[in-house]
């Protein structure tokens, strides 16, 4: 088993890494968020977990080591295998997907592609009390965004798709703002 890697970042595709360690190339999955902090040609420690699957061994990379722990807890829950635990945590980051299970907020975890409400209802009672908080708090801007978006009349989908990849740290006014520039600043309602 892989628990970590350091080598210098060769190349990414989509939310893939090739990594060189010593002349051989490792291929991780990883968050975008991950991915972003990277730069090619520097060299990088990267805590992985090793999951092995019928006849293929895949490896998710993450820069922090609470991220890897999160990962490693969402695929003990029923339902939730490593691509499934990997959208979460890029979906949400660690600090909101930590808030949204502490309140208990399934409806929010249906957002993320592939998950339905039995399985949401899964994370939330398996993982409340769990996945810590990190930083001084949390950050609420992603919640508060998704109700401000719904109360103009966008769909789940729309607002799923508006918010991937944005940056929770930078408030909800600039969440809301960049989210309602690539819906195009048109209202979803009727």
């Amino acid at each position: 088993m892989i628990g970590s890697i350091r080598g210098v970042a060769l190349e990414r595709w989509g939310e893939r890494l090739l990594v060189d360690c010593g002349g051989v190339g490792y291929i991780l999955n990883m968050t975008s968020r991950d991915l972003a902090a990277l730069r090619l040609g520097e060299e990088a420690f990267i805590y992985v977990s090793t999951q092995v699957k019928d006849a293929s061994i895949e490896l998710y990379g993450f820069l922090d080591r609470r991220c890897r722990e999160s990962f490693q807890a969402l695929l003990g829950v029923h339902g939730v295998g490593p691509s499934l635990a990997l959208s979460l945590l890029n979906s949400f980051g660690l600090e909101e997907l930590a808030q949204v299970i502490e309140e208990g907020a399934p409806e929010v975890l249906c957002m993320v592609p592939g998950i339905g409400p039995k399985t949401a209802a899964r994370l939330v009672l398996e993982l409340k009390g769990r996945l810590e908080r990190f930083g001084d708090g949390y950050l609420p801007s992603w919640s508060e965004a998704r109700a401000v978006l719904a109360a103009l009349g966008y769909g789940e989908g729309e607002i799923r798709e508006a918010l991937a990849g944005l940056d929770a740290a930078a408030g909800t006014e600039e969440v809301v703002r960049s989210a309602l520039r690539r819906l195009g600043g048109s209202s979803g309602a009727d």
